[in-house]
């Protein structure tokens, strides 16, 4: 992904940094007291052993470590709450502020943006794309941060425990994280070409259906149904393929983390033999390399939402960076003498800067003057007219009216 449409999304959070700190705040409390609770059920297992070894059973140690998992358990969850309702709230500003800036965009478009790119393809950025990019903030950018915090809090908690059975999984990432990229790559240049083959269907669609008079009467219908069956079939497998390598990435990650947990359990339980880690120890280490192996899976595993957004995203963009209508002159000249007056002087005019329609047009109808244009059809009578009513903006020369440019 083209890494400045990331920041211009980004962009779109900074006028929502206060609710994004309580979302942050919210999620780092949440995830704390989740990661302290494998280090208390180590040590309920821990007292367990010490009853059957010294044959008394510590009820009291227990009851309170229950209870303390309990609360840890319920205060988690009730911050997570919180997290979800502040992430809400910033999500749908976004998107509104998204959709409110396409909307401003498309008044001021140059009309020729909408003969160049079809109605369905727009439409389709205006709703697949947007909702494509909602998704992805909604349900993935508060996933990061607290995958990101509980892979901080496992690390600390496991170096607290053994900074020796500590080096297992930190191994384990940058492998796991190495074996990820190269698929990941691969997969956004699939879900680019993934959204481009959708606005070409929608923009299909829409036309053969505004058409549709017009099909049937020249019995277009065969090579229509060609045409949408190889744009159909054209994205079918692009998806496919999008699908297929995002998903390869997370069975990879997972597979690595879990040779480091099988090393992990292996080297604990030996330690535990030999007196130098309790069995709790041992347990919490256990879970909590398990765990720390999950936020790098779940990161990987958003490569294809990720892709997806990144090819949602530079479509919003190139609709937003597009060139715009010339405004009117600020201070607009009235001609003085309103007789009537046409001029065209050495017009030249493309829909396209690269390809001229029109090349060194001169034609003056004077005050009074009834003129014809005939032609056939493409022969640029309905473009004349546009151009004198400024619908469009000429590449050259200048069109007068009593005297006067157009653009002033």
């Amino acid at each position: 992904m083209k890494t400045h449409t990331f920041k211009r999304l980004l962009g779109y959070l900074k006028g929502h940094r206060l609710r994004l700190f309580f979302v942050l705040l919210f999620a780092s409390v949440s995830t704390i007291f989740t990661v302290m609770a494998p280090f208390v059920i180590g040590k309920v297992t821990t007292t367990l052993f010490d009853s059957i070894r010294d044959g008394v059973f510590y009820w009291e140690t227990i009851l309170w470590l229950l209870a303390a998992l309990v609360c840890l358990y319920l205060i988690s969850q009730f911050f997570s709450f919180l997290q979800g309702f502040h992430m809400a709230k910033v999500t749908a500003n976004v998107m509104r502020e998204i959709r409110s800036d396409i909307d401003g965009k498309m008044h001021r478009l140059k009309l020729n943006y909408y003969d160049t790119h079809t109605h369905g393809d727009i439409l389709s950025v205006i709703t697949n794309d947007v909702d494509t990019i909602n998704n992805t903030v909604s349900q993935n950018l508060t996933s990061i941060v607290t995958q990101v915090i509980t892979a901080i809090g496992i690390l600390l908690m496991m170096l607290a425990i053994s900074p020796k059975l500590t080096i297992i999984p930190i191994i384990m990432v940058p492998l796991s994280l190495l074996s990820a990229a190269g698929v990941m790559k691969s997969s956004g240049r699939h879900y680019e070409k993934q959204q481009q083959l959708l606005g070409q269907l929608n923009g299909y669609i829409e036309e053969m259906y505004n058409g549709q008079q017009v099909v049937q009467t020249f019995s277009y219908q065969d090579r229509a149904k060609r045409r949408f069956s190889a744009l159909n079939d054209e994205l079918k497998h692009s998806s496919y393929k999008a699908e297929t390598t995002a998903g390869a990435v997370s069975p990879i990650t997972t597979l690595v983390n879990d040779m480091g947990y099988v090393v992990c359990a292996v080297i604990g339980c030996l330690s535990a033999i030999g007196g130098r880690i309790t069995v709790g120890n041992v347990q919490a280490m256990l879970e909590y390399t398990r765990r720390f192996a999950e936020p790098f899976s779940s990161l990987a595993g958003m490569a294809g939402s990720f892709g997806a957004a990144k090819a949602a995203g530079d479509r919003i963009f190139a609709l937003l960076d597009a060139e715009e209508e010339l405004p009117d002159a600020e201070h607009g000249i009235i001609p003085k003498d309103r007789s009537g007056s046409v001029a065209f002087q050495n017009v030249q005019f493309g829909y396209t800067p690269d390809r001229l329609l029109m090349n060194g047009v001169n034609l003056t109808v004077k005050p009074g003057q009834k003129v014809a244009i005939v032609g056939p059809t493409g022969a640029g009578k309905t473009t004349l007219i546009n151009l004198l009513m400024r619908f469009y903006e000429i590449n050259g020369g200048a069109i007068m009216v009593d005297g006067v440019n157009i653009q002033d």
